[in-house]
């Protein structure tokens, strides 16, 4: 096969979605399945390591769920787009990877003390103890958006490998668990990845979320002291399309990412190579 040589930061953004657009006769294919995430990627023999230089990467991020359950209008939502609008059929058919910001917890970012008005607003903070408004750092985050339709499950499962933290987004209007919701699960659990429940549509009339949490419950996820990644699921109740209790969400996530930090890659200065 023909290669090319690239750094590797470039070929780590690219190989998830080039997999999603390629034939089946290609795979994403890992050199150690057993090596942690936490660690960098691995060298050729040979390779002198000394003079190499190590950086903290940007986390990937795997939303995951039924189709129609509303994962590409939450991704939207965080970026401010509209791709969901674009999407053929409206519905998802390939992975989306895209950039992220997630505001940076401060200490005093609690449930209380934030403001209501607040809670969309990802630049500034309000402390209503100290009366003072503060400005929000972020954290740079690639997110890849999977699509949720029954036919793309390779999809799935390679974003949920590589992924450091994951959302499963779980529609609230449903009376069960759907097919590639519980798919979904069942891929988190091999994979061992830290996961926040994001229970959507709550803004709907026929929306339950205490159903949605008894479902989650009695599949497993929800059990109490089980662990993803080391950690237990958090559950956030969102509105991706009012973008209520996103700010929660974030702040979750936010926890999820720094459960697996740091993130090491190789700096600029090692190639990979792809064929």
């Amino acid at each position: 096969a023909n290669t090319v040589s690239l750094p590797f930061h470039v070929m780590e953004r690219i190989v998830i979605s080039v997999t999603s657009k390629a034939n089946k006769d290609v795979r994403v294919v890992k050199e150690n399945s057993t090596r942690s995430l936490r660690s960098p990627p691995f060298l050729e023999e040979g390779v002198d390591r000394s003079s190499l230089t190590l950086v903290e990467r940007r986390p990937l991020v795997a939303l995951l769920g039924h189709i129609d359950h509303g994962k590409t209008t939450l991704v939207d939502t965080l970026r401010n787009a509209k791709t969901a609008e674009y999407e053929e059929g409206l519905i998802t058919q390939k992975v989306g990877v895209w950039p992220v910001l997630i505001p940076v917890p401060n200490d005093y970012e609690t449930n209380d003390g934030i403001d209501e008005d607040d809670e969309n607003d990802n630049d500034v903070v309000r402390d209503k103890s100290a009366g003072v408004e503060r400005k929000t750092e972020h954290l740079q985050c690639t997110f890849l958006d999977t699509p949720g339709h029954v036919h793309f499950y390779q999809m799935r499962e390679d974003s949920a490998r590589v992924a450091n933290a994951a959302i499963l987004v779980v529609a609230s209007d449903e009376p069960e668990l759907m097919g590639q919701t519980i798919e979904s699960i069942n891929c988190l659990m091999d994979m061992d990845v830290p996961v926040v429940v994001a229970i959507n549509k709550i803004d709907l009339k026929n929306s339950d979320p205490a159903r949605t949490r008894s479902l989650l419950e009695k599949n497993g996820l929800l059990q109490p002291g089980f662990c993803l990644g080391g950690v237990e699921p958090e559950v956030v109740e969102i509105s991706a399309k009012t973008r209520q209790n996103l700010s929660r969400l974030e702040r979750a996530v936010y926890r999820a990412i720094e459960s697996r930090r740091p993130l090491l890659a190789w700096g600029d200065d090692i190639p990979a190579e792809g064929a």
